[in-house]
Formats: structure tokens, C-alpha cells, sequence
């Protein structure tokens, strides 16, 4: 492999670690066809969980801040009284479908 594949591959391999960024709340969109909802009690829990432990599971964002997973968390960081929260950029034509497994 010679240096410029190497540095083209490395090039590659950066533009797949993942880029957190900070987004404002009342910027985000939620994504239309969420199908969960969540009840006040399980936003409690979820606002009690990043109270204590901070956001240990970030929101996923696409280039249009709409949100791909973490409605409950973005509704829990609202309640917290949190400005931003933490949300990689990902690239996804389908939001419904790219948090799947």
C-alpha cells in the first residue's frame, strides 16, 4: 500500500469517528414519525437518570436537527432546564430507520 492510499484510507477512517457536538434544544426537530411516546413518568426517570449520571447516551441529530433517537431524552434535558445537549451528526436519509438494528 503506498503513501497515498495510506493517507486517503486514514482520511476515510477519520471521517467515520463520530463528531459530537453540542445542539441547542429549541433547535431541534422532532422527527415526525416517532413512534414512541413517552409517558411523564418515563420522562421523570429519564431526567432523574441524567441528573445523576449525565448523558451517558447522546442524541442523534441529522443535518437538518431533526432528531433521529433521544426524543425522551431532549423532552427530559428541557425539564432539567439544559440549553443543549449532546448530539452527533448523523448521516441518514430514513430517521425512522437509521437507529434500527
Amino acid at each position: 500500500m503506498g503513501k497515498s492510499t495510506k493517507t486517503a484510507r486514514s482520511k476515510e477512517l477519520a471521517d467515520l469517528q463520530l463528531k459530537v457536538r453540542y445542539q441547542n434544544v429549541d433547535a431541534l426537530k422532532p422527527y415526525a414519525g416517532n413512534a414512541r411516546v413517552h409517558s411523564d413518568k418515563q420522562i421523570s426517570q429519564i431526567a432523574a437518570s441524567i441528573r445523576n449520571f449525565g448523558f451517558n447516551n447522546p442524541v442523534l441529530v441529522d443535518a437538518d436537527n431533526v432528531i433521529v433517537a433521544g426524543h425522551g431524552r431532549v423532552e427530559a434535558a428541557k425539564r432539567l432546564g439544559c440549553t443543549t445537549v449532546p448530539g452527533p451528526f448523523v448521516r441518514c436519509r430514513a430517521p425512522g430507520l437509521c437507529d434500527r438494528r
